[in-house]
Formats: C-alpha cells, structure tokens, sequence
C-alpha cells in the first residue's frame, strides 16, 4: 500500500443477477483512469454472494496492501 492511496480489490460473480459484472468491469475502469490501483477478479458460477475462491483472492489481497 502507498501513502495516501488506497488499492482497491473489485470481486465479482459471473452468475449475478442482481449486479451486472459490468458493473464492477466500468468500476476497475473508473478507478484506474483517476489513478488508483484496484485488482478486479471475476468468479465463474458465483451469484450475488460469496465462494471459496473470492475469499482466498482476498485474503492474498489484504496480505499485499497491509503492513505486517
């Protein structure tokens, strides 16, 4: 993590019906063009909730971005 900038992790399912993963695509995009990194991860079969593998991601992710 950078001082003053905040990374940004974008999870998303595939099977939501709820949120179009276009959503989350025009989010990532939004974010990087004013210069914040964001990890953008899309997950096959997931609806409007959560799975195994986008909590690992997450959990990787929050290894990366906080200090030990």
């Amino acid at each position: 993590m950078r001082s003053g900038r905040q990374d940004f992790f974008i999870a998303h399912g595939l099977s939501d019906s709820v949120v179009s993963a276009e959503c989350a695509q025009m989010t990532a995009e939004a974010l990087s063009a004013a210069g914040v990194p964001a990890r953008m991860r899309l997950y096959p079969g997931m609806a409007h909730s959560s799975c195994g593998a986008e909590m690992a991601d997450l959990g990787r992710f929050l290894e990366d971005v906080l200090p030990p």
